[in-house]
């Protein structure tokens, strides 16, 4: 039988189309491609600059914990200069940090300013600065008065000794990460390789020994897997009041042991909750949730443990932070949890008040502008912010003075959200993505508890769980009237940490505060002027409520000066990251301005870090009480006698170099600085070319490629 077929029965899909469908699908792999590389790269950036902030503020702290009055004397000008410039190693970086410490007087009181720098040292994008001053007032509060009088403020060092960081790391051959290796008779887990900006691969072991080889190691609690803890007797005093905790470590190291923190105080205190995110991969219908891998959790403090460990994909996961506390007279638990106090209470003499007090957050993440993350706390929901915060800071407010937390926390949970532009729209995508998490609480940024004058900063084994229920946050009016002395208020801005948009002018305020933070006791501050050439401040404590209601601040109204200060080294070299100061001088770190009474004389300091050199500067001017402007000098800044070249190579093959210049003259017997390095290369075509710089000791090759005969131009520097 014959069979016939009709043509649109046997018709296919065409060559045409096919090769229109590989296009298209190639073309969205390639943007996929395109987006995933910028946000690991832009991911990788932000955690650099937030580990150079951590490193500075570790600085600050390590000058600033001490409890007795003989190490606060040590923090001297001498000592940092002898200790300054430590390289340091870090994830992403090699990290150069120095330091300076200034002692000024009436009222005795020491100013440190930390640098922290990585990669090419010219580019003054690759550093973070951080300045604080501190003081001594017994018992290791760090306690400083904005005009040198009595009142509210104090605060004693944020670890405040109740814990240490006992690992320790040493340079070891190269191995394959994870695994032991023996160096001078000790075991050491291999950690990642480093790459530094030279090109240079380091490597770093951890110490550790077999878990067996330590008794007494008990789970800690839900018995997580990945530590345990033990009680050990530290001090030589009668009493467990030490706790080690340990990591386990897995694969080929198996069996093996990390020492990681040893808490002093008696106690490790947990701070619990759950990082959201609601932030997406791309815009459009079609974005979907990052993965909060793509996030470092953290606490800002040293002699912290963190874990927090998320499944690949996972938009949400639980944290656990452990932080030291101090059992001085609290009632006796069991030896056997190191989450209460032990059946003797006992915490080391060096132990401040409370233990612990600081900032838990979150790494990776800008706190402000639309080029990175945001993140949402109460604050956030309820209203637009004073300002953008990654992390939370919790104190214990007593008898005026900040100390250590000692109580646990749950619920406190973190939300992600897309980066905005300014604090108006981050508060209206917090307030939309929150409601999409059901049940969500989140708790303010400041978490401050309160603690009687009578009453002694005493551990407290009850979990506070006060955020693990209700609605999204709400708030009420706060309406504050300033009560002025030596005059009147016209403009100025109110603070609180316990709540967001003071606004008014003169002596009324009106601000937004959280109901959630009602009882606990809320820092304020004020700032204004009395018109020209006269300037009110204020600052102290009230205890927050939960309704609308008025309360009164007292504020002080002084005549000012303004004193415009210059600051110029000897030498050939530059001076940069100058910061002024004085004692009863207010100055501004960016700007050469210093805002003093109107009658006040003394002594205006300036550092800065000798470009050239890297080493720190200091400098010091006496002025008088009639003077309006000052002039410092500093000592010598050369630029050292070596000299450097810049050279030329052709990446083409067939092309070669026909014109090369350096600031449009020579690339030979240069001083460090940067220059506009241009080359041309012969031939002809239409592609444009490219550029790749080579960095040697003393000297740099530029690598020129391309196919066309136009001039091809980079910006080289070039530094000692």
């Amino acid at each position: 039988m014959n069979k016939y077929y009709s043509r649109k029965n046997i018709s296919g899909v065409g060559l045409i189309e096919v090769l229109i469908t590989t296009v298209v699908v190639a073309v969205g792999l390639l943007a996929i491609a395109s987006l995933q590389g910028e946000l690991i790269g832009g991911s990788g950036v932000n955690k650099t600059r937030a580990e150079c902030q951590v490193l500075a503020n570790e600085k600050i702290e390590q000058l600033r914990d001490t409890v007795d009055k003989a190490s606060y004397d040590l923090i001297n000008v001498a000592l940092a200069e002898a200790e300054a410039d430590e390289e340091i190693t870090g994830t992403t970086e090699l990290f150069t940090r120095n330091w300076s410490v200034s002692t000024l007087t009436s009222p005795e009181r020491k100013e440190i300013n930390v640098t922290v720098t990585w990669g090419e040292t010219a580019n003054t994008e690759n550093q973070c600065v951080v300045q604080t001053i501190i003081a001594y007032d017994s018992l290791g509060n760090s306690t400083i008065m904005a005009n040198g009088e009595g009142g509210s403020g104090g605060s004693p060092s944020l670890n405040a000794e109740s814990s240490d960081e006992i690992s320790k790391y040493v340079n070891i051959p190269s191995t394959t990460p994870g695994s032991p290796v023996e160096v001078d008779g000790q075991m050491y887990i291999a950690q990642d390789v480093v790459t530094l900006d030279n090109g240079d691969d380091v490597q770093k072991g951890v110490l550790a020994n077999e878990c067996s080889s330590y008794s007494g190691l008990t789970d800690l609690e839900n018995s997580i897997e990945t530590v345990k803890v033990r009680r050990i007797d530290y001090d030589g005093v009668a009493g467990n009041e030490a706790i080690q905790l340990f990591e386990i470590a897995t694969g080929a190291a198996d069996g093996y042991c990390i020492p990681r923190i040893r808490f002093n105080g008696g106690v490790m205190i947990p701070i619990k909750g759950t990082v959201y995110s609601q932030t997406t991969d791309s815009n459009g219908a079609s974005a979907s949730l990052l993965d909060v891998t793509l996030f470092t959790f953290n606490a800002s403090e040293t002699g912290a443990y963190c874990i927090f460990k998320p499944e690949e994909g996972a938009d949400h996961a639980d944290y656990i932070c452990y932080v030291g506390g101090n059992c001085t007279g609290a009632t006796g638990g069991t030896d056997a949890n190191v989450l209460t106090c032990p059946a003797t209470p006992v915490a080391a003499a060096k132990v401040g008040p409370g233990g612990w007090r600081g900032k838990v957050g979150l790494l990776g993440i800008a706190a402000g502008g639309n080029n990175g993350r945001n993140v949402c706390f109460a604050e956030e929901v309820v209203a637009t912010p004073t300002t953008l915060d990654t992390a939370r800071n919790y104190y214990a407010r007593h008898n005026g003075i900040n100390e250590g937390i000692n109580q646990p926390y749950s619920c406190h949970n973190f939300l992600i959200i897309n980066g905005q532009a300014n604090n108006a729209a981050v508060h209206n995508e917090c307030k939309e993505e929150a409601v999409k998490i059901t049940g969500l609480t989140l708790a303010s940024k400041t978490i401050a508890r309160a603690i009687a004058a009578d009453d002694g900063n005493i551990f407290n084994p009850t979990v506070n769980e006060s955020n693990c229920s209700g609605e999204l946050s709400t708030s009420h009016t706060l309406t504050v009237n300033l009560i002025a002395s030596g005059g009147t208020p016209i403009t100025g801005e109110l603070t609180s940490d316990l709540a967001v948009n003071c606004t008014g002018s003169g002596i009324n305020y009106s601000c937004t505060e959280l109901d959630s933070a009602a009882d606990n006791s809320a820092t304020w501050s004020y700032a204004g002027t009395a018109g020209t050439n006269n300037s009110c401040t204020g600052s102290g404590s009230y205890i927050a409520g939960g309704v609308d209601r008025t309360i009164d601040l007292n504020v002080t109204c002084t005549a000012t000066r303004v004193i415009t200060v210059s600051a110029a080294g000897t030498g050939t070299g530059t001076i940069a990251n100058l910061v002024y100061s004085g004692t009863g001088a207010a100055c501004s770190s960016s700007t050469s301005i210093c805002t003093v009474p109107a009658a006040w004389a003394g002594t205006l300091t300036a550092t800065g870090i000798c470009t050239n050199t890297g080493a720190t500067m200091t400098g010091s001017t006496v002025v008088s009480s009639s003077d309006s402007a000052a002039s410092i000098i500093f000592g010598a800044c050369n630029i050292p006698a070596v000299t450097y070249a810049i050279s030329s190579a052709s990446g083409s093959q067939n092309w070669g170099v026909t014109a090369f210049n350096c600031n449009s003259g020579s690339c030979n017997n240069l001083l460090p600085g940067t220059y506009a390095v241009a080359a041309t290369l012969n031939g002809g075509g239409t592609q444009t070319c490219g550029v790749s710089v080579v960095i040697t000791t003393q000297s740099k090759t530029v690598t020129v490629s391309k196919t066309n005969n136009s001039t091809c131009s980079t910006t080289v520097s070039v530094t000692p």
